[in-house]
């Protein structure tokens, strides 16, 4: 093809036809410049087919992980009320002359509030994302700043969750063992905590006599502390699941638009 052209371009020298050689010569070059951008833009077609491709794939990725998480933090959430709302009602039974007889209640709410949840949120591919530098892959910026907070809005719950369970651990349930029959709780913390193939624990062989627990100051101020506590994990879990549930709703729309 090139020598063609050549033999063209020498001809109209030999011919003296200056004019048409310049033209022709012009001609030539739009020609070849016009190929030029015909494959940019071909290789930009593929390049942007590439990345919207891509995209779509990290999408349903975080799509996943959104639900994922929604689920563990419904059965986290759940977990905590019953643990809050239990302290409440124990709570409620603490009095000065309190004339409480049904110890295996107190049993079963004391059984409840001992077994909150902390959030394990999955996180593999945002994290992944986060670290591998593709974040601008994602053509939405309202979307992107959104998967940016992610640490943020993990380290708020966990550090709520931390606060509580420290507490919980360290101070309730080490004044607990030395006021309560503790071992009669754990019939009770199995309709609550899901284990298979859990063998039965028996109750204690000491009577269970609760009189001055439930009239005392100090119970009722620990009950109040640890529900006090359970109040911000809901709360950060409440939090958490708006920032989830504007996540998800973020990445179904581009996942709508982009299709």
């Amino acid at each position: 093809m090139l020598r063609f052209f050549r033999l063209i371009r020498q001809r109209l020298i030999e011919e003296g036809q200056i004019r048409k050689y310049l033209l022709y010569a012009i001609g030539e070059i739009l020609l070849v410049m016009i190929g030029i951008l015909l494959a940019l833009q071909v290789n930009n077609w593929n390049e942007e087919r590439k990345r919207a491709i891509e995209e779509q794939q990290i999408l349903f990725g975080l799509e996943e992980l959104c639900l994922v998480n929604q689920r563990e933090l419904d059965v986290t959430y759940q977990r905590n009320l019953n643990a809050y709302q239990s302290s409440l009602k124990l709570m409620e039974l603490v009095r000065p002359e309190s004339s409480i007889q049904n110890t295996t209640y107190i049993d079963s709410l004391i059984a409840i509030f001992l077994t909150p949840q902390s959030f394990d949120p999955s996180s593999g591919a945002l994290e992944d994302l986060l670290n591998s530098g593709k974040l601008g892959i994602l053509s939405d910026k309202k979307l992107r700043d959104q998967v940016s907070s992610w640490s943020g809005a993990i380290n708020d719950v966990e550090d709520d969750d931390k606060l509580a369970f420290d507490y919980l651990f360290s101070q309730f349930i080490p004044f607990l063992i030395r006021h309560t029959n503790f071992k009669n709780t754990d019939r009770f913390s199995k309709n609550h905590v899901n284990i298979k193939n859990r063998l039965p624990v028996p109750s204690s062989n000491f009577p269970s006599d609760y009189s001055k627990l439930m009239t005392s100051r100090e119970f009722e101020n620990y009950l109040y502390t640890h529900a006090y506590n359970m109040d911000f994990v809901l709360l950060s879990n409440e939090k958490m699941k708006d920032y989830l549930d504007e996540t998800l709703e973020l990445i179904q729309k581009n996942i709508d638009n982009n299709d």
